[in-house]
C-alpha cells in the first residue's frame, strides 16, 4: 500500500504509544473500541489486530448478520468522527470572518492617516508661501519654529505609521501560525473528501488573507515614502533658508565695510579741513558738524554690528538645529528602508510557505483519491456479499461467495505486504515522501532510509498509517467470516 504525502507539522494533541518504541517523525495514534453487535474489538499501538481478533474468535463463533452489522456500526463511528471533524471547521471559518473585520478597521485607520498627512502637506505648502512673502527677521522666526513643529508632528506620524508596520506584522504571524494550524488539521483529516474540500475552501481563505495583507504593506510603504519626500522637500527649504541667511550675512558685511570706507573718507576729509583749519577759521563749524557725522555713523556702526551678531549667531542655532534634524531624519528613512527589505523577505518566505502548502495538499488529494477508491471498492465487494449472504439458496452459492471471499482476500494481502519482510503487515508506518510502508518491528526497513528507494531518497518523516490499521481489521473480519461459512458448509 502506498501513499505519497509530504511532511506537515506533527500534532501535538494526539496521545503517544510507549517510549521505548518512539521514533523521529512518527504521528501517535489512540487505542480506539470498534464496536460491532455484541462484540467488541480493541485496536491500539501495543496489541495487534490479529491478536485481538483471535482471542474473540475462540471465545464466540462469528455468524453472517453479526458481520454484516460489524460493518454497519463501523461506517456509523466513522460518519459521528466527521460530523466532529465539521463542527471543528466551522469554529475555525467563524474564527478567520473575525480577523477580516480587524482587518478592514486596520484599513480604515490607514486612510484617517493619510488624510492626516494629505492635511499636514497643505498646510506645510501654505507655510511656505508665507516664507516667501515675509522678508522681516521676526517673522522667520516665527516661521521657523511652526515648521519644527510641522517635523516634529511628521516624525510623530512616521513613528505610528511604524508601529501600524509592526501590527500588521503581528497579524501576518497569527496568520501564520493559523496556516500551521490548518496543516495540523488537514494531517488529522487524511479519511474523508468533504474534509478535504473544506480545508481546500479555508486554504484559499488564507491566501486572499496573505493578499490583502501585502496590499496593505504595499500601502504603508507608499505613505513611508510619501513622508520621505516630505521630509526631503524640508530638507531642501532647511537649505534654501541657510542659503539666505548667507546672503543675508553678506549684505551686512558689504553694508559695515561701506560704512567703514566711508568713516575712512570722513577721516581724511578731517584732515584736510584739519590743515586748511590753519589757514581759515571759518572752517570750524564744519569741523564739529563733521565730527558729529562721524559719532553718528560710529553709533550707527556699533547698533549695526551688535544686530549683525545676534542674526548671525540666531542663524548658526537655526542651521545647527537643522543639521540635527538632517542627521535623525537620514537615520530614520534608513530604518525605513531596512524595514521595507525585511517586510519584502516576510513575504517571499510567506509566498514560498504558500506554493509548498499547494503542493502538500495536492499530494494529500492523491492520497485521499486512492485511499477512498480502495475503501469503495471494498464496500462494493461487501454489498455483493450482503447480497448473497441474504439469500442463500444452496451450498453451491455458499462455495462461490467463499471463493469470491478467498480472492478478494488475496489481492488486498498482496497490497498490504510489508517492504522489507513480504510478510502481511502488522502496525504499518508509511515513509514521507516515498510512500513505502513498513511493519513497525521491521526497524531496519526505515529507520536510517528506505530499504527499497536506498541512500539516494532522504527521509522527510513517517508516520503510522491509521488508515492501512482499518483496511487490515476489514481483511481480518473477511478471514473471519471464510471460516464461519467453511463451517456452515461442513454442517
Amino acid at each position: 500500500m502506498r501513499s505519497t504525502i509530504k511532511p506537515l507539522p506533527q500534532i501535538n494533541n494526539r496521545p503517544s504509544i510507549d517510549d521505548e518504541d518512539s521514533y523521529p517523525g512518527r504521528l501517535h495514534t489512540i487505542q480506539r473500541k470498534l464496536k460491532f453487535g455484541s462484540n467488541t474489538y480493541i485496536i491500539s499501538s501495543n496489541t495487534t489486530v490479529s491478536e485481538s481478533l483471535n482471542k474473540k474468535q475462540k471465545q464466540t463463533p462469528v455468524t453472517e448478520s453479526q458481520l454484516l452489522r460489524q460493518i454497519d456500526t463501523k461506517l456509523e463511528m466513522h460518519k459521528k468522527d466527521i460530523e466532529q471533524r465539521n463542527d471543528m471547521i466551522i469554529s475555525i471559518e467563524k474564527g478567520f470572518e473575525s480577523m477580516k473585520q480587524e482587518l478592514v478597521k486596520e484599513k480604515i485607520q490607514n486612510e484617517e492617516k493619510s488624510k492626516q498627512l494629505q492635511e499636514l502637506q497643505a498646510s506645510y505648502q501654505a507655510i511656505q508661501l508665507r516664507l516667501k512673502q515675509a522678508g522681516d527677521s521676526s517673522k522667520l522666526n516665527l516661521q521657523s519654529e511652526k515648521d519644527k513643529d510641522k517635523i516634529n508632528s511628521l516624525e510623530i506620524s512616521i513613528k505610528q505609521s511604524q508601529a501600524k508596520e509592526q501590527d500588521l506584522l503581528q497579524q501576518v504571524e497569527s496568520l501564520n501560525q493559523q496556516i500551521s494550524q490548518y496543516q495540523e488539521k488537514l494531517k488529522s483529516k487524511e479519511e474523508s473528501n468533504e474534509e478535504f474540500k473544506r480545508l481546500k475552501d479555508q486554504l484559499h481563505k488564507a491566501e486572499d488573507l496573505q493578499s490583502k495583507m501585502e496590499h496593505q504593506i504595499t500601502d504603508i510603504q507608499k505613505n513611508i515614502e510619501k513622508e520621505v519626500n516630505e521630509k526631503n522637500n524640508i530638507k531642501k527649504q532647511y537649505d534654501q533658508y541657510r542659503n539666505d541667511s548667507q546672503l543675508k550675512e553678506q549684505n551686512l558685511n558689504k553694508e559695515i565695510s561701506a560704512s567703514l570706507i566711508q568713516i575712512k573718507q570722513l577721516e581724511q576729509e578731517k584732515i584736510t579741513i584739519m590743515e586748511n583749519l590753519k589757514k581759515s577759521k571759518e572752517q570750524t563749524d564744519q569741523n564739529s558738524k563733521l565730527n558729529e557725522q562721524i559719532l553718528s555713523l560710529k553709533l550707527q556702526l556699533s547698533e549695526l554690528s551688535k544686530t549683525k551678531d545676534k542674526e548671525i549667531s540666531q542663524l548658526r542655532q537655526k542651521i545647527e538645529e537643522q543639521s540635527k534634524n538632517s542627521i535623525e531624519s537620514n537615520n530614520q528613512l534608513e530604518k525605513l528602508k531596512q524595514r521595507q527589505q525585511e517586510l519584502q523577505q516576510q513575504l517571499q518566505d510567506k509566498l514560498s510557505q504558500l506554493e509548498s502548502l499547494k503542493n502538500q495538499k495536492q499530494l494529500l488529494d492523491q492520497q485521499n483519491q486512492n485511499n477512498q477508491s480502495e475503501i469503495n471498492n471494498l464496500n462494493t465487494k461487501l454489498e455483493g456479499l450482503k447480497e448473497q449472504l441474504s439469500k442463500p439458496k444452496n451450498t453451491k452459492q455458499i462455495t462461490d461467495t467463499i471463493l469470491l471471499l478467498e480472492k478478494t482476500d488475496k489481492d488486498i494481502q498482496k497490497n498490504l505486504s510489508c517492504t522489507f519482510c513480504n510478510k502481511f503487515i502488522k502496525q504499518p508506518v508509511t515513509i514521507i515522501p516515498c510512500g513505502h510502508s513498513y511493519c513497525f518491528e521491521c526497524k531496519k526497513g526505515y529507520n536510517k532510509e528506505c530499504f527499497k528507494c536506498g541512500p539516494k531518497l532522504k527521509i522527510e518523516a513517517m508516520y503510522r498509517n491509521e488508515l492501512l490499521d482499518d483496511i487490515i481489521a476489514m481483511v481480518k473480519l473477511i478471514e473471519q467470516s471464510i471460516n464461519s461459512m467453511k463451517q456452515v458448509t461442513k454442517q
